[in-house]
C-alpha cells in the first residue's frame, strides 16, 4: 500500500468516526439528506419504500431508533420503519427489507428446520444443524451466517431484550454500549445512540476556502457566520471567531442561539484545507419542549398540510408549522378548560419570532378506566383480562440472584405507585430494605419475571420508597401499612398501563369503608401463575373485630375483605389494591374504579392464603399525615410534568 493510499485510508476513517453532519445547504427544512448527499422529503424517510438513490432512507442505521415509536395499529419493519398494519402477510412487500412477509413464514416453529431435529435449524447454504436457541442471538453460529439474517429472524420475539435491525435479539443493555452486539451493528446506530452520523459516501462541496497561510491544509472560519457560534474541540470548546484558523483533522462544534437557548448544529471536520461540509445558517424555530408533556402527544404539519414525523425535526419546529396536540393514552381534556377544543385536540402555530400563538394545555389523567380487552385469561371459567386492571403493578425483589415476585401495587400517577409498607420492610432490623433491590413492572400478566407474554411490559426502578414514621412492621400488626414509591422514570400509559382513581380524605365519617362494599382485588393464580381478579366484599373495622374474622389484633386503620368461596388472597398479593366500581353522573355518566384499600396481611403462616377467604386491608384514606405530605408533594410534582 502506497503512502498516499494509507493517508487517504486514515482520512476516511477519521471522517466516518467523527463527522456529525448538518443538513446540506441544498436540502430544505422539510427535507432529509441521504447518505450520498441527495435530498428527499422528510416524511419519506423510514416509511417502507426506498426513495434515496443509495437506499439509505430505509436501513437500520438510519431508522432503528423509530421502532419504539411506531403506532400500535401499524407494523414495525425489522429495521425500524413503520408501515400500515394491514399490509402484513399480504404477499406484497411493503418493508424495504421484506420483513413484513418474512415474519409470517417464520411464525411456523418448524420453519428452517430442513432435515435437522425438531429443536434445530438447518443453515441455509452450509447445511449444518444448530440449536434453535442459537438462532437470532447476535452471534453467527452457522458457517454461512444464515442464522443471523432477515429471512430467518424477521418477527422474532425479543421479549425484554434489544431487537436488532435484522430481527435478532441481544441483551437489553447491549444498546449503545460502544460494543457491536448485533451482527448488523444496529445496536450502535448513530441517531439511536446520539453519536456521529455514519455515511456510506462522502458528501462533497464546501464554500470554505483554505486560508493563505504557511500550511495550506489548515481551514479558516468563514467571515460570515450568520449567527452560528463556533467552538474549537481541542481547546475545551472555547469559542473562536470569523477568520480564525484551525488545523487539519481538527473538529469544530457549531451552535445557534435562538429563542434565548443554544441548539447544536453538529460538528465539522477540517480536511485538506476545507471543511467537509458547508457552515449551516441559524434559523428561527419553535422549541419542541413547549409542546411536550407526559399528558399530550403532538403531530407537526407543514403550512400546506403535509404531515412530518416530529422526531425528524432535529433542530426544532420550523416557522409556519401547525402543531396538533392531542391527549395521550390514559389522559383526557380537563372540562374546566374553555378553549376551541372539541375532541381532545388543540392546534398551535409556530410564529416567525420562534414562539407559538397559544400555550399548550395539559390533559388530566383519565383514571380508573379499564382499557380495550386484548389478552383474555381464564379463572374457573370466568374470563379475566389483564388490561381490566391497567393500574396493577407487579413488584419483584432481587433474592438469590434472581428477581422474585413479592407484592402488588397500584399506579396513581406515572411515577407514583402505592403498595404495602411491609413489602419493603425488614422486621429483624426494623428498617426499609434498599430501594435498589426492587423492580416495578406494569402490563404484566404472567407471574415469573422473565416469562414471555403478548403485549408490552414496562419495567421501572425506584428512586425512593417512603413509609410513615409510625410503621413498625409486625411489631404493631402492620399499622400504617402503606408505602409511597417514586419511580426513576414514568410509566407511559398505553393499551395495558394507566392509573387508578383515588379520593382524598375528608376527615369525616365518609372516610370509613363500611361493610358490604363490593369490589375486586388482583393477584396471580398460585397454580397457573396468571393474573386474576377476585370479587370480594368488605367487612367494616368493628364487624371484623366483633366476629374475630382475622383471628388477630387488628389496627384501627384496617377493614376486612371476604370472598365466601374458595378463591382468596395469598401472601404474594399483598400491596395490591381493593378497588370499587362507582357510577359517576357528571360530566358524563360512566363507571370509574376507585382505590379504597391496600392488601395488608392474611391470617396464618407465611405460605398460607387467607383463612376462609378473609384478609386485612389498610384504608388509603387513613394514610398517616407524615406519609400523606410526601404523597401529595410527589403526585403534585408528577402532575407538573403533564
Amino acid at each position: 500500500m502506497t503512502k498516499t493510499k494509507r493517508k487517504f485510508g486514515i482520512i476516511f476513517a477519521i471522517i466516518f468516526l467523527w463527522q456529525i453532519q448538518c443538513a446540506l445547504a441544498d436540502c430544505g427544512e422539510w427535507q432529509w439528506d441521504c447518505d450520498d448527499g441527495s435530498c428527499i422529503s422528510v416524511e419519506k424517510r423510514c416509511d417502507g419504500p426506498v426513495d434515496c438513490s443509495d437506499g439509505s432512507d430505509e436501513i437500520a442505521e438510519n431508522c432503528i431508533h423509530f421502532a419504539p415509536d411506531c403506532p400500535s395499529y401499524s407494523f414495525t419493519c425489522s429495521y425500524g420503519a413503520c408501515v400500515a398494519g394491514v399490509v402484513r402477510c399480504d404477499n406484497t412487500t411493503e418493508c424495504a427489507d421484506r420483513s413484513d412477509e418474512f415474519a409470517c413464514k417464520n411464525e411456523d416453529p418448524q420453519h428452517h428446520r430442513g432435515t435437522c431435529g425438531p429443536d434445530q435449524m438447518q443453515c441455509l447454504t452450509s447445511k449444518e444443524c444448530i440449536s434453535r436457541d442459537d438462532m437470532c442471538d447476535g452471534i453467527k453460529n452457522c458457517k454461512d451466517g444464515s442464522d443471523e439474517i432477515i429471512e430467518v429472524c424477521a418477527g422474532y420475539d425479543c421479549h425484554i431484550g434489544f431487537k436488532c435491525g435484522y430481527g435478532g435479539c441481544v441483551a437489553g443493555n447491549a444498546k449503545c454500549n460502544n460494543v457491536t452486539d448485533c451482527v448488523d451493528g444496529s445496536d450502535e446506530a448513530w441517531e439511536l445512540c446520539n453519536t456521529p452520523r455514519k455515511r456510506s459516501s462522502l458528501t462533497s462541496g464546501s464554500s470554505t476556502s483554505a486560508p493563505s497561510s504557511k500550511d495550506s491544509s489548515q481551514c479558516r472560519i468563514p467571515m460570515e457566520l450568520n449567527g452560528v457560534t463556533v467552538r474549537r474541540h481541542i481547546t475545551g470548546n472555547k469559542t473562536i471567531g470569523p477568520g480564525d484558523v484551525v488545523d487539519e483533522f481538527e473538529i469544530v462544534h457549531l451552535e445557534c442561539k435562538t429563542n434565548n437557548r443554544m441548539q447544536s448544529l453538529g460538528s465539522l471536520l477540517c480536511l485538506d484545507g476545507q471543511f467537509v461540509d458547508e457552515f449551516p445558517k441559524c434559523r428561527v424555530v419553535c422549541d419542541p419542549q413547549l409542546v411536550t408533556g407526559l399528558s399530550t402527544i403532538y403531530n407537526v404539519f407543514t403550512p400546506s398540510g403535509h404531515f412530518v414525523e416530529p422526531s425528524l425535526l432535529r433542530y426544532g419546529i420550523p416557522v409556519g408549522s401547525i402543531v396538533e396536540i392531542n391527549c395521550a393514552s390514559g389522559f383526557k381534556r380537563d372540562t374546566r378548560w374553555q378553549t376551541e377544543i372539541l375532541s381532545n385536540r388543540q392546534n398551535l402555530t409556530c410564529l416567525p419570532n420562534g414562539t407559538f400563538d397559544k400555550v399548550r394545555e395539559p390533559c388530566v389523567q383519565d383514571c380508573g378506566h379499564p382499557l380495550v380487552n386484548l389478552f383474555p385469561l381464564t379463572k374457573g371459567g370466568i374470563q379475566t383480562d389483564p388490561n381490566k386492571v391497567p393500574w396493577h403493578v407487579s413488584i419483584y425483589q432481587y433474592v438469590n440472584k434472581q428477581w422474585t415476585f413479592i407484592c402488588g401495587g397500584s399506579i396513581i400517577t406515572p411515577r407514583i405507585v402505592l403498595s404495602a409498607a411491609h413489602c419493603f420492610w425488614d422486621n429483624r432490623s426494623r428498617r426499609l430494605i434498599s430501594h435498589t433491590q426492587y423492580k416495578f413492572v406494569a402490563g404484566k400478566y404472567r407471574r415469573e419475571f422473565s416469562a414471555p407474554q403478548l403485549g408490552e411490559i414496562q419495567i421501572k426502578d425506584a428512586q425512593q420508597i417512603t413509609v410513615s414514621e409510625k410503621f413498625e412492621g409486625l411489631r404493631t400488626r402492620n399499622f400504617a401499612d402503606i408505602a409511597v414509591i417514586k419511580l426513576e422514570s414514568p410509566f407511559i400509559y398505553g393499551e395495558n398501563v394507566s392509573s387508578i382513581c383515588i379520593k382524598p380524605a375528608s376527615g369525616t365519617i365518609s372516610d370509613v369503608v363500611p361493610s358490604n362494599i363490593s369490589g375486586v382485588v388482583t393477584g396471580y393464580n398460585e397454580i397457573h401463575n396468571n393474573l386474576e381478579q377476585v370479587t370480594m366484599r368488605s367487612e367494616g373495622y368493628h364487624e371484623c373485630i366483633v366476629h374475630d374474622l382475622i383471628g388477630q389484633t387488628l389496627s384501627e386503620d384496617k377493614f376486612c375483605l371476604y370472598n365466601g368461596h374458595n378463591d382468596g388472597i395469598c401472601r404474594g398479593d399483598s400491596g395490591g389494591g381493593f378497588v370499587q366500581q362507582v357510577r359517576i353522573p357528571f360530566p358524563k355518566e360512566e363507571d370509574i374504579f376507585f382505590l379504597l384499600g391496600i392488601i395488608s396481611f392474611t391470617p396464618g403462616t407465611e405460605n398460607e392464603c387467607a383463612r376462609e377467604g378473609y384478609v386485612a386491608v389498610t384504608n388509603v384514606k387513613y394514610m398517616r399525615p407524615d406519609l400523606y405530605a410526601t404523597f401529595k408533594k410527589e403526585t403534585d410534582e408528577d402532575r407538573r410534568l403533564f
